[in-house]
């Protein structure tokens, strides 16, 4: 570097001294005895005007800055700091130039004199890191020199590692080219560097979102869980990370931990779209009251949230204000009036029955006048499916009369005389339940047939209810020798339903031997098998099933019942039942069945938590307040105990005198004083 490199610690000193320099040998332009001496007094101009250009930026005046750095960086080209400092000058200038033509030439003078200071810096670290910094500045305006800005910086920090600066600039880089993995890793080390800094953690946790997304293109979802997560630890107030992850989890079926993951954001965070599917993640995992604020608080805002507040207020126990909201929205737009039934099918598919039923009843009364024939029709199937599973075959029968009495007018096929043959059935009309069903199958082609196969098959069951086998048995037949996996099933649950799961076995199996995809085959072959005393192949069978799908709940909760059943694999069935529950929270019998496995383990109050649950949501299971009462009768609780037990006995369960003898055993409580 020659005599000006000695001097740089003293033209920082002199750039604060007053604006002229002192008369002294060291800066003193001497005359030789030969004359003057050129290459004597070349480095001190050079120094003098350097530090003047310094001065002079420094106090504002960038244009005389400009004149002075430009003339030492003539009469010293060797040195990078003049350069560095004329390319930063001209750059400023640049940048504030209203001119298109001088922001240009200003703009490549900078690049020029960076591309000189980096061909004089070698491995001088200060030079390195400020031409990295000025190139990336630049390169807001010229994309062209991020690879240049990327070398030097990637240079500078082969030098020192451990600057901040250069990493969070190389980060930067890696961000701007398209690199997120790299730049990551560069903000990760920056954020370990200087921990708590807003605006880098917000940095990282973008570039973690954008390689997020690339393994959500790549379809590696657990790669990119990972990554959202880190996002949301580094910012936990950014909404963008929790909103993805939110999606991510709800895909999955994870509600209780995709609602978990907005709890630290406000809904005013979220886009309308978000707002909405939370709305619907609430209610899936039952948290009514916190759903229905939500809905409330941005109703005005957001008109579409509306529907919702009828199934909210629905759910709630609220039918007439669920119907007043319906009517409300048809009368402000008629091609609403399908909402009625599609709340009243998300209340069932919540196992909301009862919910569903009063919602139902009231709208075929007094949106009868809004709703088309369809939608009436509609309606009245799902109330009688409610019925029939509230063992109501009267109200079931009721509700279908009108459409047996039209021949099913707005009914799309004859579905709906499955239900109403049940209800015929139960209420003792065998006769006119088989007279609506067909006789036997059609002749004709497979495509044709389907429609006839439910129907057939329901005949057959309702024959083998009535203890007429063979002429059950002659309907099968056909059904039997198909090679077709979904008539196998019809006709497999025809046998499972009325108790000749024996028989089912070799159906599902060839199901399962045609479609090894198939989720439901495997699942029911399980059931076929525990119901027909195998046991053991019952339960090789749901842990492949658990194995390769292991977000399948009713295997799941399969699975767990039956280790805790048995006693064995306790710790396991809690994990397997945690997760059906945690995939369909309302569920009632998944709650039974982690109480029940919880009780096994002796661990009462997670046992008593579970099975209140379930009670809540099944008040009319005899099975959970059975268990309810054995765990009751566990804690002490004798009087809880006798009432459960007393409501599971008027509930008529199959195992009836089991429970009037755990009833007669219960010791009574003892007298207070």
């Amino acid at each position: 570097m020659g005599s000006f490199s000695v001097l740089r610690k003293v033209l920082i000193l002199l750039a604060c001294c007053p604006p002229f320099l002192p008369s002294t040998p060291a800066f003193a332009a001497r005359p030789s005895a030969r004359g003057h001496d050129e290459s004597a007094t070349k480095p001190l101009d050079a120094a003098f005007a350097y530090v003047e250009g310094l001065r002079a930026s420094r106090e504002g005046d960038r244009e005389r800055a400009f004149e002075l750095l430009g003339k030492a960086a003539q009469l010293k080209p060797t040195e990078p700091f003049i350069r560095l400092e004329y390319a930063r000058v001209a750059a400023s200038l640049g940048y504030s130039s209203r001119s298109f033509s001088d922001r240009k030439e200003k703009l490549d003078l900078a690049l020029e004199q960076l591309r000189a200071a980096r061909q004089l810096a070698s491995g001088d670290f200060p030079v390195l890191k400020e031409v990295g910094a000025l190139m990336l500045d630049l390169a807001r305006d010229r994309a062209e020199v991020l690879p240049a800005a990327r070398e030097a910086l990637e240079a500078a920090r082969e030098v020192n590692p451990r600057d901040l600066d250069v990493v969070f600039r190389l980060g930067q880089v890696y961000g701007a080219v398209g690199e997120p993995e790299r730049a990551v890793e560069a903000f990760r080390v920056a954020n370990q560097m200087a921990p708590g800094l807003p605006w880098l953690q917000s940095l990282l946790a973008q570039e973690l979102m954008n390689v997020a997304k690339l393994r959500q293109r790549e379809e590696k979802p657990a790669e990119e869980e990972a990554l959202l997560r880190e996002a949301m630890a580094v910012a936990p107030e950014k909404a963008a990370p929790r909103v993805r992850l939110f999606d991510l989890l709800r895909a999955r079926n994870d509600h209780q931990a995709a609602v978990a993951v907005l709890d630290g954001l406000s809904p005013d965070q979220l886009d309308p779209s978000s707002r909405a599917s939370l709305a619907l993640e609430l209610f899936v995992v039952g948290d009514l009251a916190r759903g229905e604020r939500l809905i409330k608080s941005f109703e005005e805002k957001q008109p579409g949230l509306k529907p919702y507040l009828a199934l909210y207020q629905a759910a709630l126990g609220r039918p007439a204000e669920a119907v007043h909201t319906l009517s409300e929205l048809i009368e402000g737009d008629s091609s609403l009036a399908g909402l009625a039934g599609s709340v009243v099918s998300a209340l069932i598919d919540a196992e909301r029955g009862e919910a569903a039923a009063q919602l139902a009843d009231l709208a075929l009364v007094e949106l009868a006048g809004s709703l088309s024939a369809e939608q009436i029709a509609d309606l009245r199937l799902d109330r009688a499916q409610v019925a029939l599973d509230q063992h109501d075959a009267e109200g079931a029968r009721a509700v279908l009369a009108p459409l047996a009495a039209n021949g099913g007018q707005g009914t799309q096929g004859e579905g709906w005389k499955l239900y109403y043959s049940e209800a015929l059935f139960e209420l003792g009309k065998t006769d006119e339940a088989l007279a609506i069903l067909p006789e036997k199958l059609e002749e004709g082609t497979p495509e044709s047939q389907a429609p006839q196969v439910p129907l057939v098959a329901k005949r057959a069951e309702l024959l083998l209810r009535g203890k007429r086998d063979a002429e059950a048995e002659a309907l099968l037949v056909p059904l039997l020798a198909s090679n077709n996996v979904h008539v196998i099933g019809v006709a497999a649950r025809v046998y499972q339903r009325t108790g000749r799961f024996a028989a089912a076995v070799p159906l599902w199996e060839k199901a399962v031997a045609l479609d090894p995809s198939s989720l439901e085959a495997p699942y029911f072959l399980s059931v076929a098998l525990e119901q027909s005393g195998q046991r053991d192949r019952a339960l090789e069978v749901l842990r492949n099933l658990v194995k390769a799908r292991p977000d399948f709940p009713d295997a799941l909760n399969n699975l767990g019942y039956s280790y805790a059943e048995r006693g064995e694999n306790l710790q396991e069935a809690v994990a397997l039942l945690k997760r059906a529950v945690e995939l369909k929270p309302t569920n009632g019998d998944y709650a039974d069945s982690l109480g029940w496995a919880h009780f096994r383990l002796g661990q009462l109050s997670e046992a008593r938590e579970n099975l209140e649950r379930a009670a809540r949501l099944r008040p009319k299971e005899p099975t959970i307040l059975e268990h309810l009462g054995d765990v009751y009768q566990a804690m002490g609780e004798q009087r809880l105990a006798e009432e459960s037990y007393q409501r599971a006995l008027e509930l008529k369960p199959a195992n009836a005198e089991e429970v009037r003898q755990k009833l007669k055993k219960l010791k009574p409580e003892p007298k207070r004083p």
